[in-house]
């Protein structure tokens, strides 16, 4: 057992078991993002608030929220916050802009969809790979599994908003573009990065140097960086309808990357791992994050008839389960955050992966566990 699962297994003993049929623990955490951890006047137009802001978009559309106009007014005052900053410069700032579509549709408010539009004719400007993919960086042609999220999220609220097909285009273009480059065909995973030329470039955040000279590839598989695609398909597969003449190509991806979870989930804890494909190996540790994120696409996988229930159903319960009893924390006011979360990732080396803090009550981890909430109890188990 190593050492950073030791120190999360002991912060057990702090927290309050919660049985599956217990109280909506997901109200309380949504309760400790808008008042405690992130108030609306201290939002910022970056891509981790923004995937915690999709958390409470999917808490408030459930029939676990009771008090709809209380997160509408959240989000309202964030993007009143962050007015002058919101932009879609880049994948990681498109993903807020996701808020904006939806308090279109919401409030009706043309500002709202003003806004949005804006953030669009900034996205097309993004640079862009050979084969279409939106860059990760705007400094150098990088394509990276974080990517598909970070768009998808703001492409698919505006195909929400509008119907207009064009979005759901587009989405499916940047899904294409990246699976071509980063998607194994062993394992159905992703590798988190491609590089177009492989000059070694500096990003003062991952390791020089990363992409294989051949492939342009990265040599990892990192378990959030597959997260983000997994949420991505499942909200896709959930918004498009059976009809749209890409929702086959589509489900076949979702297919493709779900195929080998099952073997790769740790029994124990119902956890997945920093790098899934190294369950065995001491140095890496179970990540909660990427938990959270497969059991959302896995719940919503089974509610849409896409994935085998004798298989699946006990994967995505063990995982509701696991994140429970390891890595949900009732904090002293009473509400509860997420542990065993890893911190920002560039892409690197297993070394560099398995060498990330582990920390807690993360935006994007946040997020992660009110979907996955949600998804579980339209479930049913």
């Amino acid at each position: 057992m190593n050492k950073k699962f030791i120190i999360s297994f002991l912060l057990v003993s702090t927290i309050k078991f919660i049985s599956c049929s217990g109280p909506d623990w997901s109200g309380s955490m949504v309760k400790n993002t808008c008042e405690e951890f992130l108030p609306a006047d201290e939002y910022f137009w970056d891509w981790a608030p923004a995937v915690m802001l999709r958390g409470l978009v999917v808490y408030n559309e459930s029939t676990l929220n009771k008090n709809p106009d209380v997160i509408i007014d959240y989000m309202k005052k964030c993007m009143e916050t962050t007015w002058d900053d919101a932009s879609g410069i880049h994948p990681n700032a498109v993903a807020s802009g996701h808020v904006l579509a939806y308090l279109a549709g919401k409030t009706g408010e043309e500002k709202y969809r003003e806004k949005a539009d804006k953030i669009f004719r900034d996205y097309l400007k993004i640079v862009r790979a050979d084969n279409g993919g939106i860059s990760h960086r705007d400094n150098t042609i990088e394509l990276w599994d974080d990517t598909i999220y970070m768009v998808g999220l703001f492409l698919l609220e505006m195909y929400r908003l509008t119907g207009d097909i064009k979005y759901a285009d587009e989405f499916m273009e940047q899904l294409i573009a990246h699976h071509e480059k980063l998607a194994d065909e062993k394992w159905g995973l992703w590798y988190h990065g491609w590089d177009q030329d492989s000059i070694p470039f500096d990003d003062n955040c991952g390791i020089v140097g990363w992409a294989d000279p051949e492939t342009g590839r990265s040599s990892e598989f990192w378990g959030r960086g597959n997260g983000w695609v997994m949420m991505a398909c499942a909200e896709a597969l959930e918004t498009f309808p059976e009809s749209y003449d890409q929702y086959d190509e589509l489900t076949g991806i979702f297919q493709e990357i779900m195929r080998n979870l099952p073997q790769l989930q740790d029994h124990e804890t119902g956890h997945w791992y920093q790098l899934p494909i190294y369950p065995n190996d001491t140095a890496n540790f179970i990540e909660s994050s990427c938990t959270a994120m497969f059991g959302y696409a896995i719940a919503t996988g089974l509610k849409l008839n896409l994935l085998d229930e004798f298989i699946f159903n006990q994967v995505v319960e063990r995982a509701y389960d696991g994140l429970i009893e390891y890595s949900l924390k009732e904090l002293e006011t009473g509400y509860y955050t997420t542990m065993n979360v890893c911190e920002g990732t560039c892409i690197g080396d297993p070394e560099y992966y398995y060498n990330r803090n582990v920390i807690e009550g993360t935006a994007y981890g946040l997020g992660a566990f009110i979907m996955f909430r949600v998804a579980y109890d339209e479930l049913g188990m």
